[in-house]
């Protein structure tokens, strides 16, 4: 143990007078602060110098307090990522909990996304429908997000359609912490890489309401009243020519809410990066 190493070096020490200790190598040690005090003593303390018996007295107060909060220790810092910025670490209470979203709530949002893309291309009811569907949860507040689409050929010309479904997984508030949701984005080659402004001819289907944002675009987002349910759902259909940029790659957005005045911009939980659609995977479905 770490209290037995350091005291091979106390018989060097009783063989000659020991000078007072400076108040400077003098370092409180308990088991709340253990392995503080272990790495403030070590950058004081001069190589050259000989321990004496008040540090001999707290290198067994060290190793102790280390031994017994070693069982329940844990670290500042759990987790790091490094981007252009820079090397960020991530405390240990800012790490939120990615909730994985129900099959129940699931099947919800992919029923409303299937529902939104028929009346947004008027297709029957029962139209069947070759689509891709995918879902993930949102940062800072509790939200489930469904993305189904498709690709389809628009006379010489290939387009994919999208239908992106959000809705909040818990109810934490009499409102919807939701209001006024607006779909950030734009076109990406790959996930992370810059943003680009989409090629001329996409469009928003349900609702048309969209804006340039600067580098970026802002789709509004349809609500709905589930039945039986407390929640709102959000639901918006959008139109994409692959053509220019997105003859590879898609697109890649964050969700923008206001909640009571206040402005979040919701990522992808479970990467804590913006959310990547690849246009290039999904299915070809002839309307």
């Amino acid at each position: 143990m770490i209290s037995s190493a350091m005291r091979m070096q106390s018989g060097a020490a009783s063989r000659r007078a020991a000078p007072r200790a400076h108040a400077e190598r003098r370092v409180t040690a308990n088991a709340a602060t253990a392995w503080q005090s272990w790495d403030q003593y070590m950058t004081k303390r001069s190589d050259v110098r000989k321990p004496v018996k008040e540090e001999l007295k707290l290198f067994d107060e060290i190793g102790s307090a280390i031994n017994t909060s070693a069982a329940t220790f844990k670290p500042k810092f759990i987790a790091g990522t490094a981007s252009e910025a820079g090397y960020k670490q991530v405390h240990v209470d800012k790490v939120p909990k990615a909730v994985p979203l129900s099959p129940d709530l699931h099947e919800k949002l992919e029923a409303m996304a299937m529902i939104q893309i028929r009346e947004a291309l008027g297709l029957p009811e029962d139209a069947p429908l070759d689509v891709a569907t995918t879902s993930a949860s949102t940062t800072d507040i509790n939200a489930g997000v469904c993305i189904s689409g498709f690709v389809t050929q628009d006379g010489a010309y290939k387009k994919a359609v999208l239908a992106v479904v959000v809705a909040e997984t818990e109810r934490e508030a009499s409102w919807s912490r939701l209001e006024g949701l607006l779909l950030h984005w734009a076109c990406a080659s790959a996930p992370g890489s810059g943003w680009h402004m989409p090629p001329v001819g996409w469009k928003a289907i349900r609702p048309t309401k969209a804006r340039d944002a600067g580098g970026a675009v802002q789709c509004s987002f349809d609500k709905y009243s589930v039945p039986g349910g407390a929640s709102k759902i959000y639901a918006l259909v959008m139109e994409l020519p692959l053509s220019g940029i997105l003859r590879s790659g898609g697109i890649t957005f964050v969700l923008k809410a206001s909640e009571a005045q206040n402005t979040k911009w919701l990522k992808e939980a479970a990467s804590q990066r913006d959310f990547f659609v690849d246009l290039q995977s999904l299915p070809f479905y002839k309307v």
